[in-house]
């Protein structure tokens, strides 16, 4: 489906608000891509499997997955295509990369002696994330939760997160300040609930097949938690509270649905990757592999 999307011509918007983070302002600003839709298509396709490799590498890394396999990459792919307004090029594509390294970086943490430069570097990419797009400011609390979670609770670790958060609008704003382009209000948070237009029956039956599909594999992943670690423990907890703190960037603040999707197939990835995973023979995962693949193959055709 991906790839039919790279040869319909289809004009390639990024989201229209001023107000959402730099990275949305600077691509208005410069007409980003403006005239080149295939360049806009390519650029979104590469986008979207560097994303994927980057969340199938956490997943192993990090010990969320039992065995080497590439079912997260895979799981988010295909997530990624039950919608295909997710093959836009948009800001939150753009940073769904540093999200996943961020969720790495917490991660990191669990085996630190010294996690100094860890936190700094979580701090500072949080801070960063969101002036770059301001719907990420629901993920400063998985920050401070993965501290805790990670760490027995140090006081001078928590403050160091905290400044290392507020340290890039400090220097942004100490920039605009002396450059005489001080605008502070541009930088703050506007709530503002999306206009969610009727769906279509398509639209509710991908959405439909999707949440069956990440039930089935968290039906499985809970017969596998016995044999985890406490680490991977801990990875699946972080994970979790990414995955429910970033639900609201569906609808808030002004933000389209099609974005918010981006941010949450993350997560669900790599619970929807276990219902391919089964020690006993693989009928049934390949029976829902094919279906999958069946529904996203009529997607393609319904939206050509």
């Amino acid at each position: 489906m991906k790839l039919k999307f790279l040869g319909n011509g289809e004009k390639f918007t990024f989201f229209k608000s001023n107000t959402d983070g730099i990275l949305p302002q600077w691509l208005l600003k410069n007409n980003f891509f403006h005239g080149n839709t295939g360049m806009v298509q390519v650029s979104s396709f590469i986008a979207i499997f560097i994303s994927a490799i980057l969340a199938n590498w956490v997943f192993t890394s990090g010990k969320l997955s039992l065995k080497n396999n590439m079912l997260g990459g895979l799981s988010f792919i295909l997530l990624t295509s039950l919608f295909p307004a997710t093959n836009l090029m948009s800001s939150a594509l753009l940073t769904l990369p540093l999200i996943i390294i961020l969720y790495a970086q917490i991660l990191k943490l669990y085996n630190l002696s010294k996690p100094n430069g860890t936190i700094i570097n979580i701090g500072l990419l949080m801070g960063s994330l969101y002036l770059l797009y301001h719907p990420l400011i629901w993920l400063l609390p998985c920050c401070i939760i993965g501290l805790s979670i990670m760490r027995p609770f140090r006081l001078n670790e928590w403050f160091l997160l905290i400044f290392s958060i507020l340290t890039p609008a400090y220097f942004l704003l100490t920039y605009e300040f002396f450059t005489g382009n001080w605008q502070p209000e541009r930088h703050l948070l506007h709530f503002q609930f999306s206009k969610i237009a009727y769906p279509s029956r398509v639209w509710v039956a991908s959405l439909s097949i999707a949440v069956l599909w990440c039930i089935i594999g968290i039906g499985s992943w809970l017969g596998f938690t016995r044999r985890m670690l406490i680490q991977s423990r801990k990875n699946w907890y972080v994970l979790t509270i990414f995955g429910i703190l970033l639900l609201p960037t569906v609808l808030l603040p002004s933000q389209s649905i099609s974005e918010g999707i981006y941010f949450i197939c993350f997560p669900a990835s790599a619970f929807a990757s276990y219902s391919f995973m089964s020690d006993k023979k693989k009928l049934v995962q390949n029976i829902i592999f094919w279906l999958l693949v069946g529904f996203i193959l009529f997607l393609g055709w319904y939206y050509s």
